[in-house]
């Protein structure tokens, strides 16, 4: 629509009446009017412009009510969001390693329970250490002891053994003893111990050469009661007083030497 116009001879023909004095109201009206077109014009101008522009523009529906977002606050946001995320995981493998050394606590009390159970004590620490420190010197005593504790016991059984062979040898001497008195030897005093044939309880080397000759001479004409004869190798080494031995005694068994 165009701009308002009033024809006010026209109207006042075709009323009768006279609009003079309306005249300047209706022009202020007109005025005003006139003035408030201009500016719906001018704004329809824009409306289709608007209009116009919205046309081209599409915006899914999700977007329709999207707000400007301050990019530092959002990476600030995001880097809050990975910090919580890391303290989430740190926490996270806390918790775990604690459990794990609540585990490792509970079997360190059993080992130590186990340890304490078998006697073990701190307290003993000073003496244990003492012990290590003089562990070559103690082990050495040790040793010896056991070793003086082997020797003890052998020398027991070797002193009981030693006792039962002397009681056994007595016996044996005894019973010799007993044998040689029941036999018949041709010497008194002649006798037999473990060293050989004695002579007046002396080994028959200790005896004097005339001893011996006669000792020798009587053993000989024992083991040969029958045959009565004796035969003397190598007389020519005796001495005179050796023969004179062998003579008489022949002579006072009836015996002939040769």
């Amino acid at each position: 629509a165009g701009k308002m116009r009033v024809d006010w001879e026209k109207l006042k023909s075709l009323t009768g009446r006279d609009w003079s004095h309306y005249s300047n109201y209706i022009d202020g009206i007109d005025a005003a009017t006139n003035s408030i077109f201009d500016s719906r014009t001018e704004i329809n101008r824009r409306v289709k412009s608007l209009v116009n522009q919205l046309d081209v523009i599409e915006i899914p529906d999700e977007f329709e009510d999207a707000k400007p977002v301050e990019m530092s606050k959002l990476l600030d946001q995001q880097k809050a969001i990975d910090r919580l995320r890391a303290l989430n995981r740190e926490i996270e493998d806390t918790e775990r390693r604690i459990d794990e050394l609540i585990e490792t606590s509970k079997k360190l009390h059993t080992q130590r329970g186990s340890l304490q159970s078998k006697g073990v004590d701190v307290k003993n620490e000073k003496a244990i250490r003492e012990k290590v420190e003089k562990a070559d010197e103690i082990n050495e005593y040790a040793r010896i002891a056991e070793q003086k504790k082997s020797l003890m016991k052998d020398y027991k059984e070797s002193a009981d053994a030693s006792e039962k062979f002397t009681e056994t040898i007595d016996k044996l001497r005894q019973l010799k003893t007993d044998v040689v008195a029941k036999s018949k030897l041709p010497i008194e005093e002649l006798g037999f111990s473990e060293d050989g044939v004695t002579y007046k309880e002396l080994p028959f080397e200790q005896t004097s050469d005339s001893e011996k000759l006669k000792i020798s001479m009587a053993i000989a004409m024992a083991l040969n009661p029958k045959i009565r004869v004796i035969r003397i190798t190598d007389g020519s080494l005796l001495d005179k007083d050796s023969m004179r031995i062998i003579e008489r005694m022949a002579k006072d068994k009836d015996f002939q030497v040769w």
